[in-house]
Formats: C-alpha cells, structure tokens, sequence
C-alpha cells in the first residue's frame, strides 16, 4: 500500500552502508516522501545544517561522526526535526544516550525497509517537528510509552 502524504514530508537518511541507505531512500521515495540521503556523519549534519528535514534516520555507528553525535547537534540546533535511531547496536549505552538525546524512535538493525515507511507514517500522524514520546522499536515490534526524559548532555561544540 503506498501513503501519499498531504504535504510531502523532507525526509535524510543518513548511514554509512550503502545497501541499507538505498533500500530505506527507495522505499521511502516510492510512498513519494523527499529523500535526501547521506553517507556518514559529517555528511549528514552538513545536510542538516543547510536544509530543514521533518524527519531524520540516523545509523549510530558512521564515520566521521556518530549517529548520536548528529543527534545531539541536531537538538541544540535551530532545527528539531524528529530523528529515528537505527543500528545493530543494542548496548544499554546506546539506548540511554539515545533517549538522553530525544531521539523520537530507535529501530534495531537489521529491519525490513518498509519499516522505515511506517515509522514515517505514524512520525506524521503525531505532527511534524512535535517531539513526542520516545519509543524504542524492537525486532519483535514491542515498544514502550515513557516520555522522552527532560534533560539530556549538551551537544559536542567541536561538531555542532
């Protein structure tokens, strides 16, 4: 089934692997979003620094700079589009700085690509740039409703 968003949401897909970009841009682009991709870190913040995204797919691990470090340059900006973390990487770490860092959603690799789609779609049903509840994705599709915490770390300066 193919969404036709109202208005066509500005989509970056940030990751270093290009099979996975290509197959999640493709994906998106086909249920007719704007996709902007980027292949590493560096890239993506400079994507995000000159452009303004409703939506932002972040892998954690990318070169140059972290996922998470785009994400914490991403909540100090002028700009706060909603950014979805995905990676391989199940560390308690990284679900704590991602939550820290309001990430809107987090999706364990690997994940079909149509899943990016729907996490578009429901992104959009809880109102573009509207930080809402941060709720993690698990392979099995379990998910909770905390809020996203009050505090979190200060972007790096070195990057932001």
């Amino acid at each position: 089934m193919c969404h036709t968003p109202a208005t066509t949401q500005k989509i970056l897909v940030a990751d270093d692997d290009r099979t996975t970009r290509h197959a999640i841009s493709r994906m998106l682009r086909d249920a007719n979003y704007a996709v902007t991709a980027a292949k590493d870190g560096i890239d993506a913040l400079r994507k995000v620094q000159q452009m303004k995204f409703d939506l932002v797919f972040l892998d954690i691990w990318m070169p140059g700079i972290s996922g998470l470090e785009v994400l914490a340059c991403i909540r100090s900006g002028k700009s706060h589009p909603k950014v979805i973390i995905m990676t391989s990487d199940t560390t308690p770490q990284s679900l704590l700085r991602a939550v820290r860092e309001q990430a809107y959603e987090y999706i364990s690799k690997p994940f079909p690509p149509k899943e990016a789609v729907e996490v578009a779609q429901r992104a959009r049903k809880k109102g573009l740039r509207h930080q809402s509840k941060w709720c993690p994705r698990s392979r099995t599709g379990s998910s909770c409703s905390s809020p996203a915490p009050a505090t979190r770390r200060s972007a790096s300066k070195t990057f932001c």
